[in-house]
This record gives C-alpha cells, sequence and structure tokens, in this order.
C-alpha cells in the first residue's frame, strides 16, 4: 500500500537496487541504473528505460514522473 491507501501493483523487483514504478507507462525499472543523465539546479533529467519518456527526479510535482517501490 501506498501513503495513500492505493494499492501499488505486484511487479518483479527482483535485483533492482532502486526499484520504481513509472508514472507515464506503469512499468517498474530500476532508478541506479537509468542512462544519460542530466543535472540542471537541483533537478536530474534523464529518460526512462521503460518507455523512452521524459522524466525527473522532482517530487513537490503535483503528478511526479515515477512512484518508489
Amino acid at each position: 500500500m501506498t501513503d495513500h491507501g492505493l494499492m501499488m501493483p505486484t511487479v518483479d523487483t527482483a535485483g533492482m537496487i532502486l526499484p520504481v514504478l513509472c508514472r507515464h507507462c506503469g512499468k517498474a525499472y530500476d532508478l541506479a541504473t537509468v542512462g544519460d543523465v542530466h543535472h540542471i539546479g537541483d533537478c536530474t533529467i534523464f529518460d526512462t528505460p521503460c518507455c523512452g519518456r521524459r522524466a525527473d527526479d522532482r517530487n513537490l510535482k503535483s503528478l511526479p514522473d515515477f512512484t518508489r517501490l
């Protein structure tokens, strides 16, 4: 369960260091293995390995790009 009481889908996170769930496609990926990382100010921008969408690590957005599992 999340902090909001919603059920999280069951995903295989075996072998992942920092497993996250992509908000764009709903698939899990390892945040520790993302490539092509750019740092702008206090924000890290990268392309998600699951669907190739641009994402960042800002968690103060109304809809963050990923949820930590």
